[in-house]
């Protein structure tokens, strides 16, 4: 009897403690349990996907990939998914068979990045960018505009900007061709006569540029794409102090410098000469510390 006894005691306290257990682990609710026994599912990617449509023709497109930045930065992002590279594909089809046909790239940048193109803001830098792929790719750099604008809605995915763009097709009017050619015209005198003058810190790669700079750089970038057989002229210049040859020497390495630096902000190198002109062409006075500072620096114009 009294084994008999023992053996149902057993039996209940399995059963109990087996409650208790199951109570601990399927029904307490404390935020420590819920965190050991919740199921951490990945969260989904964000992406912006890339679509292009045009009203007034027949090209549609869409893709779940884009074209990728980091932030603050400017430069695409590689590789280059197969998809997108299909529809650069297809655009260059469709705007070689459509001459009256352009593309408006309008790039996207939050107010918190830094901009440390030569462009006026991150958005045009990134426009030029994909600009630049196009070109790569056969697409006439012609029948492409570039701008940028601030949209503080852009999301992150693990610090990648997915798709900080939009793509648009317009149809340009055959008569708005003189119209467009005095516009060029224009600009390219207004570049002259007021080009480009930089100075690069010593032993500094990168420039403080001023808005009026970046404008500069901007326009220089714009004409360069729509005028026929254009090209910029770097130019260094030094102060007389020292031998010729050597200052000579010396603002040839200037503007390779900033030629490197346009090169990095999409500037194409086969539209950039160089030349040094040296201690040559003051424009200031070589008897005066300011005066030299002024005259060593780099010139940026078109020719």
């Amino acid at each position: 009897m009294a084994k008999k006894s023992l053996y149902l005691s057993g039996i209940g306290v399995t059963v109990i403690l087996g409650m208790i257990l199951n109570w601990w682990f399927c029904c307490n609710t404390s935020p420590q349990a819920q965190e050991n026994f919740v199921s951490k599912e990945p969260l989904p990617i964000l992406t912006n996907p890339l679509r292009i449509n045009d009203t007034d023709g027949g090209f549609v497109y869409n893709s779940s990939d884009n074209f990728n930045f980091k932030v603050s930065g400017f430069s695409l992002l590689e590789p280059i998914s197969p998809s997108v590279e299909s529809f650069v594909d297809s655009l260059k089809s469709y705007v070689e068979v459509n001459p009256t046909k352009q593309i408006d790239i309008t790039g996207f940048y939050k107010d918190t990045e830094k901009n440390t193109s030569a462009y006026p803001d991150l958005g045009i830098a990134r426009a030029v960018s994909v600009k630049n792929y196009f070109v790569s790719k056969g697409i006439s750099a012609k029948q492409i505009n570039t701008k940028g604008a601030l949209k503080d809605s852009l999301t992150l995915n693990d610090s990648i900007y997915v798709g900080p763009l939009l793509l648009d097709i317009i149809t340009i009017k055959e008569d708005t061709s003189s119209a467009d050619a005095e516009i060029l015209k224009a600009m390219g005198e207004k570049i002259k006569e007021n080009p480009l003058v930089l100075y690069f810190r010593s032993g500094e790669s990168n420039l403080d540029l001023s808005v009026e700079q970046r404008e500069k750089i901007a326009a220089i970038s714009q004409y360069l794409d729509k005028a026929e057989d254009a090209s910029c002229i770097v130019t260094g210049h030094t102060d007389n102090t020292g031998l010729r040859a050597t200052n000579m020497k010396l603002g040839i390495e200037r503007a390779n410098k900033m030629k490197d630096y346009l090169i990095q902000n999409g500037i194409a190198a086969d539209k950039i000469e160089v030349a040094s002109k040296g201690p040559d062409s003051p424009i200031a006075s070589n008897k005066t510390e300011e005066g030299r500072s002024k005259n060593r620096r780099t010139e940026v114009t078109i020719n």
